[in-house]
C-alpha cells in the first residue's frame, strides 16, 4: 500500500475516532494540518501520522513497534505549535489512534506497540491528555 493511501486511511480512522468521542471534525489539509477539530469552542489542528506495517531494525529483523516520524520536511524538523496542535498516531491494521499534544519535548521518532493502541478507551484518554497538555 502506498504512503499516500496509508495516510488517507489514517485520516479517516482519526476522523472516525474523533466522532466516536464526540469531537466534531473535518478532514481538510490546511497549513500542515490534516484535520480540523472543535472541542469546547476551541479549534485544534491535527497532523495525522499513520503506519501500515511494523518496522525492521538495521539487521532486517522485524521489530514489535510501529515507528512514527513526528516531523516535517526532509531534514526531520520537529513539529511545533506553529505547524499543528495535536499529532494523531494511527495504527492502520488495528484501526486505532493515539493523540499527543505538540510541544518541545515531542521526540522526532515515536515508537508504539500494539498493546498501547489496544488499551481500553485509548483514543478518548489520549485526546483528553493532549488537550490538557495544550492548556
Amino acid at each position: 500500500m502506498s504512503e499516500a493511501r496509508t495516510g488517507r486511511i489514517g485520516e479517516t480512522i482519526t476522523s472516525l475516532w474523533l466522532e466516536k468521542i464526540n469531537v466534531p471534525n473535518e478532514i481538510c489539509h490546511v497549513a500542515g494540518a490534516d484535520i480540523i477539530a472543535e472541542y469546547q469552542n476551541i479549534i485544534y489542528r491535527i497532523q495525522v501520522k499513520a503506519r501500515q506495517k511494523k518496522d525492521f531494525n538495521r539487521h532486517g529483523a522485524r521489530r514489535e513497534v510501529y515507528a512514527f516520524q513526528a516531523c516535517k520536511g526532509g531534514k526531520k524538523n520537529k513539529l511545533t505549535r506553529e505547524d499543528c496542535d495535536i499529532v494523531a498516531f494511527v495504527c492502520v491494521p488495528l484501526e486505532r489512534v493515539i493523540f499527543r499534544a505538540v510541544n518541545d519535548t515531542l521526540r522526532i521518532t515515536i515508537r508504539l506497540r500494539d498493546e498501547e493502541f489496544l488499551k481500553k478507551n485509548i483514543a478518548q484518554l489520549t485526546w483528553q491528555q493532549a488537550i490538557y497538555n495544550l492548556l
